[in-house]
C-alpha cells in the first residue's frame, strides 16, 4: 500500500473513533442523572467467550494488468471448517441511554492439499496436482457507540454505530518451495444496527442485535452483516453465564496494492460466554 493510501485509511479510522468518543462524552454531560436502573444494572460489563462457528471463506487475488485470479473456496484447500475461537467484549454504560462498546476475536487456519485445477494467485500460477500449504488469518476488532430509546430493569431497545476493522492475511505455497504468494488487507468497515433486551424472569435475560452496512472507503468497497441472539443466566450480583448464536458475514472488494481482488467470509454458530458486571 502506498503512503498516501495508508494516510487516508488511518485518517478515516481516527476521525470515526474521535466522533464516537465525542458522542459518548457529550452524552455523559447531557443525560439526565436521575434516569434510574438500567437493564444490566451496572456501569461496566466484561465478557469472555468461546465461539464455535462454521467458517465459509472465498477469496480471489488478482494479478497485475487486471488479470483475474482464481476464486477459491478454502474448504478445497484443506482448511478446517470448524474452529473454537476465543472472543472478548466490553460495554461501558456511560449514562442510562448511552454506552460505548468493543469486541475482539481472531481466527488462524491452515491446511494442506493437492490441486485438482490450475490456480492463479496474484501473478503466481500453481500447476495441476501441486501440493500446497495454505494459511488464512483474520483479526476482527469492533468499537462503537450505542443509544437506547428506553433502558430500564426489564427491557431496553436502541441502536449502535461503530467501526469494524478486518485485518486479514492469506498465503499459499507449493511444497517444493519454488512457488509462493501472500496477500493481506486491513479494511475498516462502519457498522449500524439495532439492539434490544428483555428480562424473561429475575434470572434470565434475552438480548438480540441485527446490523448491516455497505459502502466504499478509500480502496475498499464492502458490506458487513452482524446478527446475534443471546440468553444469559444471572449468577448472583456480578456474574452471568450466556449461550448465544452468532452470524457474521463480510464481503469486501479491494484495490489495495497489498490485495487486489475479493474477500468474502461467513462465521455462524453457537458461543458460550461468562460475563462479569460491576
Amino acid at each position: 500500500m502506498n503512503e498516501a493510501r495508508k494516510f487516508r485509511s488511518k485518517y478515516v479510522e481516527i476521525a470515526i473513533l474521535f466522533g464516537l468518543t465525542l458522542a459518548a462524552a457529550t452524552a455523559q454531560a447531557a443525560d439526565d442523572a436521575g434516569a434510574g436502573q438500567t437493564f444490566t444494572g451496572s456501569k461496566w460489563e466484561l465478557s469472555l467467550g468461546l465461539f464455535y462457528p462454521n467458517v465459509d471463506t472465498y477469496i480471489r487475488v488478482d494479478g497485475t494488468g487486471g488479470i483475474l485470479g482464481t476464486e477459491l473456496n478454502f474448504d478445497t484447500l484443506g482448511l478446517s471448517k470448524n474452529e473454537v475461537i476465543p472472543e472478548l467484549g466490553v460495554v461501558w454504560q456511560v449514562r442510562p441511554r448511552h454506552a460505548v462498546w468493543a469486541n475482539y476475536f481472531e481466527l488462524d487456519r491452515s491446511g494442506f492439499t493437492d490441486t485438482a485445477v490450475v490456480i492463479r494467485i496474484g501473478d503466481t500460477v500453481f500447476p495441476l496436482n501441486a501440493n500446497l500449504d495454505a494459511q488464512f488469518s483474520s483479526k476482527v476488532f469492533a468499537v462503537g457507540y450505542g443509544y437506547s430509546f428506553f433502558n430500564d430493569a426489564n427491557k431496553f431497545l436502541g441502536f449502535r454505530v461503530g467501526l469494524n476493522v478486518q485485518d486479514v492475511s492469506f498465503g499459499l505455497a507449493a511444497e517444493s518451495g519454488l512457488l509462493a504468494e501472500t496477500a493481506d488487507v486491513t479494511a475498516p468497515l462502519p457498522t449500524f444496527g439495532l439492539i434490544g433486551g428483555y428480562a424473561l424472569s429475575e434470572k434470565l435475560r434475552l438480548t438480540a442485535q441485527a446490523g448491516y452496512l455497505g459502502l466504499t472507503i478509500d480502496q475498499y468497497e464492502g458490506a458487513i452483516t452482524d446478527l446475534s441472539l443471546r440468553l444469559d443466566y444471572l449468577l448472583g450480583e456480578h456474574f452471568s453465564l450466556g449461550l448465544s448464536y452468532q452470524y457474521l458475514k463480510v464481503d469486501v472488494d479491494s484495490t489495495d496494492d497489498q490485495w487486489r481482488g475479493k474477500l468474502r467470509y461467513e462465521y455462524y454458530g453457537p458461543a458460550l460466554q461468562v460475563g462479569y458486571r460491576f
